[in-house]
């Protein structure tokens, strides 16, 4: 089934279940007078040990669903999820991402399918991550 485009909702719920938050990383002890009060100067931040780094190239750039944001942040997040991806190109021009559960022989894989080649692993990554909130992995 050819998947849509995601909503603004859906890529914002994707990134912060990949780990990533939306913030504005200013100094609150700072006596400047600034206040965080919408989502003009927001960025997207990983991570990265006790740290937190800025997503993206630019600050307040919008976190893309492009094929390097997603190995980048998405891709790692699927460890331990006992499930493999493979993405297909399929003619005319559009891609099929499939989702291989690796603990269900004989399972036949869900396959996600776009044009565009990052929205289709998107949204088979979506698949995987998103109803396992709240679960713990085997």
């Amino acid at each position: 089934m050819e998947q849509k485009e995601p909503t603004q909702v859906e890529i914002r719920e994707f990134w912060e279940q990949c780990g990533l938050r939306w913030f504005w990383d200013h100094n609150p002890d700072c006596k400047c007078g600034a206040t965080d009060d919408d989502d003009t100067r927001r960025s997207w931040y990983y991570k990265e040990g006790s740290e937190w780094r800025l997503a993206t190239r630019f600050w307040k750039e919008p976190m893309v669903i492009d094929l390097n944001n997603l190995f980048k942040c998405a891709i790692p997040k699927l460890k331990g999820y006992d499930v493999y991806l493979s993405l297909h190109h399929e003619e005319p021009d559009t891609f099929m991402c499939a989702i291989h559960h690796i603990s269900e022989v004989g399972f036949i894989p869900k396959a996600c399918r776009n044009e565009n080649p990052a929205l289709a692993l998107f949204w088979a990554i979506r698949e995987i991550i998103l109803p396992r909130v709240g679960e713990t992995k085997k």
